[in-house]
């Protein structure tokens, strides 16, 4: 997930560059990819401000997408 609430609510990008880096390195055969929304009546819709810029979460999903794809195509020959 890009822009995760984990223990905290903002992802630096350092680790949303281990995060492509990982992905780069595993090769993945199938993802799901979206950026994170807040969903009412839950435990982070009640207790985390979603602060995270709608244009950084559709960056890093690109980011990740395109991470993604380089590694699926190394896989298969793409």
């Amino acid at each position: 997930m890009v822009g995760a609430v984990l223990q905290r609510w903002r992802v630096p990008e350092e680790e949303h560059a281990d995060t492509l880096s990982l992905v780069k390195a595993v090769g993945y055969d199938m993802a799901y990819m979206f950026a994170y929304s807040m969903r009412e009546k839950t435990h982070a819709h009640r207790n985390y401000v979603d602060d995270v810029p709608e244009k950084v979460k559709q960056r890093r999903l690109t980011e990740l997408i395109e991470a993604f794809r380089e590694s699926t195509g190394q896989c298969y020959g793409n």
